[in-house]
């Protein structure tokens, strides 16, 4: 027989569901040589830099309504303006500190610059998360304001923290592949509905969120939203947030934490697999000379 879920039980799984990862597509596409036009690319990163908080905020609001039973409108709207409100303020604020200590103090070596910046990066996290605002929102409006400004390290800053993201990937997905139990995802239960839900995602939900979100912007091509319609892979995310119910004794936790995986996989294995493919089929490769409509 089928799972069955509740209704908040639903809307965590959709949550923990929601955050895309751009970094698997660039990836990808780097690695066969594409080049993207259109802006695509900074399309794609402000979208996945900007739903990783609101997919985690959302993950903690319904893995909480699923426990407790309790759901209230107005706590749920004043949780998420408070969450985003300090989130946003804490990020700007102390990435406009670092960058002023940063251009003030001269370090003997400039290794020292990329510890203080990654102290800053523990440090707004941290701080934001204590005084109840969202650390994710936080951590990425600080790098946004301190990688698009002037700095004494520039060039070398990025060599450093591409290094610690690849550290970072490595530890995570070991970590992750720890809690998967390889037979508990060929399940007939897991199977079915991991493909319902992959289907429903790439081929429905996805496709709708972006057309209707990219409605306002009428210099967006229908290609360019076709492809972005497309890629909207699934990462390294969904399956980290699908730990929290773990962590919290989720009665479905472990269910959930299976089709979190299993439709990740696929979502690597047919959307990964097709983002070259995709990219020059709809004339959007700045290597291929074919004209758009």
């Amino acid at each position: 027989s089928f799972i069955s879920f509740t209704l908040p039980e639903s809307m965590l799984l959709a949550s923990i569901m929601s955050s895309t990862d751009s970094a698997s597509v660039f990836s990808i596409l780097r690695s066969k040589g594409v080049s993207l036009k259109n802006n695509i690319r900074p399309l794609l990163e402000l979208e996945s830099g900007s739903n990783d908080p609101m997919a985690f905020m959302l993950t903690i609001i319904f893995l909480n309504m699923s426990m407790t039973g309790h759901f209230g409108v107005l706590s749920f709207f004043l949780k998420l303006l408070t969450q985003f409100g300090i989130g946003a303020a804490c990020g700007y604020g102390i990435a406009k500190a670092t960058l002023f200590f940063l251009n003030k103090v001269h370090f003997e070596s400039r290794s020292l610059f990329h510890i203080l910046l990654l102290a800053s990066l523990f440090f707004t996290f941290s701080f934001t998360d204590l005084i109840g605002g969202n650390g994710f929102l936080a951590v990425y409006i600080s790098g946004l304001v301190i990688g698009n400004s002037k700095k004494q390290c520039d060039g070398s800053v990025y060599t450093f923290f591409d290094g610690i993201a690849w550290l970072s990937q490595l530890v995570l997905f070991l970590s992750l592949g720890l809690l998967v139990n390889p037979t508990d995802l060929i399940s007939f239960d897991i199977v079915a509905i991991g493909l319902v839900i992959s289907f429903a995602m790439i081929i429905i939900s996805r496709p709708f969120s972006v057309f209707l979100s990219l409605l306002p912007f009428k210099g967006i091509g229908t290609k360019t939203k076709h492809y972005v319609s497309w890629v909207g892979l699934r990462g390294a995310v969904p399956i980290v947030f699908a730990t929290y119910p773990l962590i919290e004794g989720q009665v479905n936790a472990g269910l959930m934490f299976n089709i979190v995986f299993f439709t990740t996989i696929i979502s690597l294995m047919v959307q990964g697999t097709t983002v070259n493919f995709a990219a020059k089929k709809l004339g959007l490769d700045n290597n291929n000379y074919s004209n758009l409509p």
